[in-house]
């Protein structure tokens, strides 16, 4: 399989299998991965690349030179690629950063158990970067005016529901301080501001509310038309995402929560990240002649139900409960 990828990425490699190992010591750190074929430079002289992962960025300049210090060729993974101009006298080779896509785009019939695997963790982690299409080029110049105009209403909206919560006895924030940067997420396929009770929690309890536009296995509501979307959440394995999925009180809110009437998707999904969801198709505001006060409206009342069905107060009693052990942090960044 080594040399099937090297093939795929042009990389010119000694033949052969290599031996592999991980978290080797080298004089400044250690490598994430080594190749090293004890021949590969002839006459018993042994080539090693190393292989430096990143989850998102390419590493810096220092990371790859100790490396090649130690006499090996170096490959970068990461999210995207990076020009770098790297080189150490008398070193190892730097051969450049290879996009997790690259990798992900490595396929043939009958590929090994291997690379089937390494393509579903790379699916479930998100790494790899998909590619543009020719929808989403065109689609870029005719959403642009509404990008805008729903990140203005995010957060006029959590500026309102905090004000909700705050008159029924429960402050949430949308900032660290006064003059702090205003909490606004734009990953895993949401465009949605954010509320925290204060000071935010080591375990990332956020409020969301915004729009969300589907995952694959978590499709939105009407193909091509993102959901309005409000949603609690939390580390599923820190002590208060474990806490919402054990407690019978929350429980018997949800159950009232789910069946109360209207076009509304109400989900509850303990041992995940956005616990409580309630999602209700844009397409409506499209029919609107206020689509703002539509949109506010919208998650108003939703804010209400957690009110009246007595999930928000079961929410800061198991704030309160777990805010010790969760810890804090002083950064509205993940």
């Amino acid at each position: 399989m080594v040399q099937r990828l090297a093939e795929h990425l042009h990389l010119s490699l000694p033949e052969g299998a290599p031996d592999i190992s991980t978290q080797d010591v080298v004089a400044e750190g250690r490598t994430d991965i080594t190749l090293i074929w004890p021949d590969g430079r002839g006459s018993g002289l042994a080539y090693r690349l190393v292989l430096e992962l990143k989850v998102d960025a390419p590493p810096d300049r220092a990371q790859v030179e100790k490396y090649l210090r130690d006499g090996a060729d170096v490959v970068a993974v990461a999210r995207f690629a990076r020009p770098a101009n790297i080189a150490v006298t008398g070193g190892g080779r730097f051969l450049g950063v290879v996009p997790w896509r690259r990798i992900r785009d490595l396929w043939w019939d009958g590929a090994p158990l291997p690379l089937r695997q390494l393509h579903h963790l790379l699916d479930a982690t998100r790494v790899a970067m998909p590619n543009i299409t020719l929808p989403g080029l065109t689609g870029l110049v005719s959403s642009w005016n509404a990008w805008g105009i729903f990140r203005e209403w995010s957060l006029r909206a959590a500026e309102t529901v905090a004000a909700d919560f705050a008159q029924a006895g429960h402050p949430w924030v949308s900032r660290q301080a006064k003059k702090g940067r205003i909490g606004f997420d734009e990953s895993n396929e949401r465009y949605v501001a954010r509320l925290w009770p204060p000071p935010m929690r080591g375990d990332w309890l956020y409020l969301f509310m915004g729009i969300f536009v589907g995952r694959e296995g978590d499709p939105v509501l009407v193909e091509g038309i993102p959901d309005l979307f409000f949603a609690l959440h939390v580390d599923p394995k820190k002590v208060m995402g474990q806490r919402l999925q054990k407690d019978a009180n929350l429980q018997g809110a949800v159950d009232n929560w789910k069946k109360r009437a209207g076009n509304v998707h109400r989900e509850y999904w303990p041992g995940e990240w956005e616990v409580l969801r309630a999602r209700a198709s844009a397409l409506e505001l499209v029919q609107s002649t206020d689509q703002s006060d539509a949109f506010l409206a919208w998650m108003r009342a939703r804010a209400k139900e957690w009110i009246d069905d007595g999930i928000l107060s079961l929410v800061a009693q198991a704030d309160a409960d777990t805010r010790k052990a969760a810890g804090e942090v002083a950064d509205v960044d993940e």
